[in-house]
């Protein structure tokens, strides 16, 4: 399943990309309203970001549950 959130296009439906990572770096905020940075997920570094306002800090388990066409990672905060 594509979704397609301000203008870019997020794919949800890849078994590839679900699962749960670890927070290795966080981004100061910039332009956006949204927690980014830097995970690692299955062995390797990637490229993160929440599509909802998240409070994440380093060694913070996180949800993968999709990505973007860039290979970004969409993560949303873990909760057992």
């Amino acid at each position: 399943m594509l979704s397609n959130i301000r203008s870019e296009k997020i794919e949800y439906s890849d078994p590839r990309f679900h699962g749960i990572g670890t927070v290795i770096e966080v981004e100061p905020v910039k332009t956006s309203q949204f927690w980014q940075g830097r995970i690692k997920f299955r062995g390797s570094q990637w490229k993160a970001k929440t599509l909802s306002n998240a409070n994440l800090q380093i060694n913070d388990l996180c949800l993968v549950v999709g990505r973007t066409s860039d290979v970004t990672l969409i993560i949303k905060p873990y909760q057992d």
